[in-house]
């Protein structure tokens, strides 16, 4: 093999489509903080307690499981 064989992983061209990949995630990333400002007040309440509910149910069973079932007085 030639020094000069350029292998599809080094080629340019996929460092460019990686740069593009890069740009549409930003996009991407972007249109999903839009969507969570278009949120209405109604819709932002219930996701915060859905979250908050997972989170105290968590940590609910995550103290249940580890705590000993029967604690020294």
């Amino acid at each position: 093999m030639a020094n000069s064989e350029i292998t599809p992983l080094l080629s340019n061209a996929t460092a460019s489509s990686s740069r593009n990949n890069s740009i549409k995630k930003k996009d991407n990333e972007q249109g999903v903080r839009q969507h969570l400002l278009n949120f209405t007040p109604l819709q932002s309440f219930i996701t915060l307690l859905v979250l908050a509910v997972i989170v105290l149910g968590s940590v609910f069973l995550m103290i249940k499981y580890t705590l000993p079932k029967d604690l020294p007085e």
